[in-house]
């Protein structure tokens, strides 16, 4: 069996995104002339807003500060290994490389908690030279996301310097909903270990991807508990976090 030590040196290093009218006019009373009509207005609409280009001093600058994000937790080097590694994450701890040639800006922030509530939260920004490549960025990325099956049984596996994913079984699902301007994907998945390591061996993985203009967005943000409990306040937590930040964008 392992130590709490040991599974949480594990979680951390696997863990390594809406008419016109016409207006009638009556001619005077008494008169034998048919009514005036004026002419109908042409349809008008709404004026798109313009597609932003971002830089990234202004991406800094409107990154979440720890604070922001969760209180009790810190910045900590990026160990989840996709990022760690410039991939995008995808399910069960896999990842991508992400077409072109963007810029990427990634971070990392985690509690001190051991076992139940064990927290941690990564996020990967990809500047692109414009929007057209950002969004066929983001077009590549929908297309891999719906091959996430959605029940997985993965094995144990060696990585690097002695490190080993313990075997888990996932469930994943993923939504389309545009959050504001932004096209967003967010997928939800469960990873359990064995009860056997330990009594909080459920690790729930709320993914989220959002595009605008230049830039893709995604991040993981992943709470340890025990497996019967509900992963509703987890999305919840999750999903306004991920608002927020996008609305620092704007």
């Amino acid at each position: 069996m392992r130590t709490t030590a040991s599974v949480r040196r594990s979680f951390l290093l696997t863990l390594a995104v809406l008419t016109s009218s016409t207006l009638v006019i009556s001619g005077c009373g008494g008169s034998h002339k048919k009514d005036a009509k004026t002419k109908a207005p042409s349809p008008t609409s709404a004026t798109p807003s313009p597609v932003p280009t971002f830089n990234r001093s202004q991406v800094n600058a409107a990154l979440l500060k720890a604070d922001d994000i969760r209180s009790g937790i810190k910045q900590i080097p990026v160990v989840l290994d996709q990022v760690r590694e410039n991939k995008l994450p995808l399910c069960s701890l896999t990842g991508m490389k992400l077409p072109g040639t963007p810029q990427l800006i990634t971070r990392q922030f985690t509690n001190k908690v051991l076992g139940k509530d064990q927290f941690q939260y990564t996020q990967l920004v990809a500047l692109y030279a414009d929007a057209g490549a950002a969004s066929a960025a983001f077009s590549t990325v929908t297309q891999a996301l719906g091959k996430c099956p959605a029940k997985h049984h993965a094995p144990p596996r060696q990585l690097a310097n002695n490190r080993t994913v313990l075997a888990h079984d996932d469930t994943w699902k993923s939504s389309n909903t545009a959050i504001g301007q932004w096209p967003h994907v967010q997928a939800i998945e469960q990873q359990t270990v064995s009860p056997d390591a330990t009594k909080y061996n459920a690790y729930h993985f709320i993914y989220d991807y959002a595009w605008r203009g230049n830039l893709m967005f995604a991040s993981v943000y992943v709470q340890r508990t025990a497996p019967k409990d509900s992963t509703a306040p987890i999305i919840q937590q999750a999903s306004g976090i991920l608002q927020k930040q996008l609305g620092k964008f704007g």
